[in-house]
């Protein structure tokens, strides 16, 4: 038989369970949350690296330096394979005979 102190202790479970469940959703969603933030901090790192690299290897090679706005504008790949591209540039420059 079904009685009342049943239904309440049923109700009392489901409620606490309820409540558990919310809170691991929210640990949950604040563990993700974090995550989305540290690799976007890693990215905007390794793009302000990037840069400086870019910058660096124009001054080097005498180029006037690509503006810091079109530069973050590139996907972090082709930032990425610009910077190694004048990096090439400049060791290649280096490594090569003076002029006679």
């Amino acid at each position: 038989m079904y009685t009342q102190s049943d239904h309440e202790r049923a109700r009392y479970e489901a409620r606490v369970r309820g409540e558990m469940d919310y809170r691991s959703d929210m640990r949950e969603s604040e563990r993700r949350g974090e995550q989305r933030g540290e690799q976007r901090g890693e990215e905007r790192g390794e793009q302000r690296s990037l840069v400086g690299r870019v910058h660096f290897c124009e001054d080097l090679l005498s180029q006037p330096r690509t503006p810091a706005e079109r530069l973050v504008a590139l996907s972090l790949d082709d930032l990425r394979a610009y910077a190694d591209r004048l990096e090439t540039d400049v060791r290649n420059r280096n490594s090569s005979p003076p002029a006679s």
